[in-house]
């Protein structure tokens, strides 16, 4: 918004993108959070009391509370403009500015590695690194493999329709073999 507003182009936007959102989220961290905290402690206590109506104010007074840092920083860029926005991150010191740039390049890795970790089983590890591998030695694009592994799923289930309407004959045995 702030490109748009200086009649910037998208690259602009793009430059501007990355730093102000690191900012937002350290200025979320550093603010919002403790708000919350402050409030997810007076909702413990709350419970513990066993008084629903204080809980329910402080679930949303402290929703809305955490929202503050935002709702003052937010608008005063707008009011502001971009060149003030510029100046204000051109003033950030050169190593926080460093610290900023491997935070930005970190995050998106801890959160492909917080998803695997959740989806991650025997059955799924498999299919997943050969996905990876087709796309960085094969270099097919994710297309390519979103394509091949529907075409996987669809074999798979008639694969399967077929052989829940066979009977397996097992030979031997004294009749008690059932388990």
């Amino acid at each position: 918004a702030l490109a748009i507003e200086a009649g910037a182009g998208p690259e602009t936007a793009l430059a501007l993108g990355l730093p102000i959102s690191t900012v937002m989220l350290a200025l979320n961290s550093v603010l919002s959070a403790p708000i919350m905290l402050v409030f997810t402690h007076l909702m413990d206590k709350d419970i513990e009391e066993g008084n629903i109506g204080k809980f329910k104010f402080h679930y949303f007074f402290g929703g809305y509370a955490s929202f503050l840092p935002r709702l003052v920083v937010i608008p005063c860029a707008f009011y502001f403009g971009s060149e003030a926005v510029v100046g204000l991150l051109s003033q950030i010191p050169e190593w926080l500015q460093t610290g900023i740039n491997i935070s930005g390049g970190i995050i998106p890795a801890l959160g492909f590695a917080m998803l695997a970790q959740m989806i991650m089983d025997k059955k799924i590890a498999p299919f997943f690194f050969i996905g990876f591998f087709a796309v960085q030695y094969l270099s097919l694009n994710t297309t390519a493999i979103a394509i091949f592994a529907l075409a996987y799923v669809v074999l798979m289930f008639f694969k399967e329709k077929d052989q829940k309407g066979k009977v397996a004959v097992v030979e031997g045995g004294d009749g008690l073999d059932e388990f």
